[in-house]
């Protein structure tokens, strides 16, 4: 268990180590200046892609009940239903875990190869596949870095990831993912820029994926979190800046609902089942924590709050006010989503998954175990 979490540890240092490289490296635009909508749309398969998988069926274990270590078995809650998919810890090793509320059980849906990394998972809307941001294991005497390709997979564990998209450079990576809809994939892509003088930058954008073709756009540069609306109509997300932004799905007309200065970092957002909110993961500006005392000392933004204590705010879409603030945890890593009727939040925090209606109210820890990432709930 030690050693699996110092790897998750430094796994987690290493976004956090390029976003300041990033910032070091971008120069200081006009805050009120919206990015510029780019699209790029590539009609090749992407570098990387490939047709058999990546990890050997030799290495893949079939999904089977959880044996639980030193954890309560999850209580089963009569008013919520259906199944959340998250990413946990279980006898050291990182798994894919999905949950049934009707009875509180926990089946491991995969368990990686030693060495190997996953850090997020997002369910196909049909509930039928699984998209892994994940990185095999490296080669012998090379270091796990965490960069992060995106990978398919049966949403029952029959078979083990297949690669779908993979950069055309080692220290690429893709996250933030989400699948809202049937043939369109969302994430954040983080790559280098390489000048002619010799000089690497790095920098994430927002991009969609197009199935089954596997082509690619540009949505927003500079940008992470996206998240698009149950209709299909609206994509969220977070700028560099710490803008946290509401557009069309193709990204065009941005429209920064924020300021910068509100909150000292945005991250995770998501839209209420009736899209009458957008809610997100913040850190208030009283905040004192160590990384953004770091971050002032050298003038620098760090444009997410998943590495520091957090808690959630929900943004009315009309206008009509300013965001409320839905619970007091100080929590860290927060990631989640909505029951189909849109009563309960379900979210993750590195300590376990938890439950609060909209209002605030009966906020609640369904299961106390060390998680990573996302979480998928699904009837």
């Amino acid at each position: 268990m030690k050693h699996l979490l110092t790897k998750i540890m430094f796994a987690g240092l290493i976004p956090l180590v390029l976003m300041v490289t990033v910032l070091a490296a971008c120069s200081i635009e006009d805050p009120d200046q919206l990015p510029a909508q780019i699209t790029e749309t590539s009609t090749e398969r992407p570098a990387g892609a490939a047709d058999s998988p990546t990890v050997p069926p030799a290495t893949h274990t079939p999904a089977s009940p959880l044996a639980i270590s030193d954890q309560e078995t999850p209580t089963a809650d009569p008013e919520l239903s259906g199944f959340f998919y998250y990413i946990g810890v279980d006898v050291g090793e990182l798994k894919v875990i999905s949950m049934d509320l009707a009875t509180g059980l926990e089946t491991a849906i995969l368990t990686p190869p030693e060495d190997a990394w996953l850090s997020e998972l997002a369910l196909s809307p049909d509930g039928s596949q699984l998209l892994l941001a994940y990185s095999p294991p490296p080669e012998d005497g090379l270091v796990q870095y965490g960069f992060t390709d995106l990978y398919l997979m049966p949403a029952d564990g029959s078979v083990g990831p297949e690669l779908l998209l993979s950069g055309a450079d080692s220290s690429e990576s893709y996250f933030n993912i989400s699948w809202p809809v049937a043939e369109t994939i969302y994430y954040a892509h983080f790559a280098p820029s390489f000048a002619d003088d010799g000089l690497i930058t790095y920098g994430s954008q927002v991009e969609r994926l197009h199935l089954p073709e596997a082509t690619v756009e540009t949505l927003a540069p500079g940008a992470a979190w996206p998240r698009v609306s149950n209709d299909g109509a609206m994509l969220a997300y977070v700028t560099d800046a710490n803008e946290l932004i509401l557009a069309e799905s193709s990204g065009a007309n941005p429209k920064r609902l924020l300021e910068p200065e509100t909150f000292l970092a945005i991250d995770a957002p998501l839209f209420s089942p009736d899209n009458s909110l957008l809610c997100f993961s913040a850190v208030e500006q009283v905040s004192s924590s160590l990384p953004f005392l770091f971050s002032r000392l050298l003038g620098l933004k760090i444009a997410y709050a998943h590495n520091v204590p957090s808690d959630w705010y929900c943004l009315p879409l009309d206008g009509s006010g300013e965001p409320v603030r839905l619970t007091d945890l100080d929590g860290l890593g927060l990631y989640g989503d909505f029951a189909a009727g849109g009563r309960y939040l379900a979210f993750v925090t590195t300590a376990g998954i938890y439950v609060v209606q909209l209002d605030g109210s009966d906020l609640r820890q369904l299961l106390e175990r060390d998680l990573v990432g996302t979480l998928n709930w699904t009837p």
